[in-house]
């Protein structure tokens, strides 16, 4: 997840994340809280999620 990755190396702030991503800051809020409980299986899809050609894609 770019934008997790760039949020927790300090590259970006949440908001340029998801401006950049074009997705929500909520959006990019819950991914981040995600992968701070579970790591980068927290960012994995669950059936909960739509599997969509999205721009989350790219942040695994």
């Amino acid at each position: 997840m770019v934008a997790v990755k760039d949020i927790v190396e300090g590259r970006e702030s949440l908001g340029q994340a998801a401006r950049n991503s074009g997705v929500s800051r909520c959006t990019v809020k819950d991914r981040l809280r995600k992968y701070d409980e579970s790591g980068i299986e927290g960012l994995k899809d669950t059936h909960t999620w739509k599997r969509t050609n999205h721009p989350f894609e790219g942040w695994l």
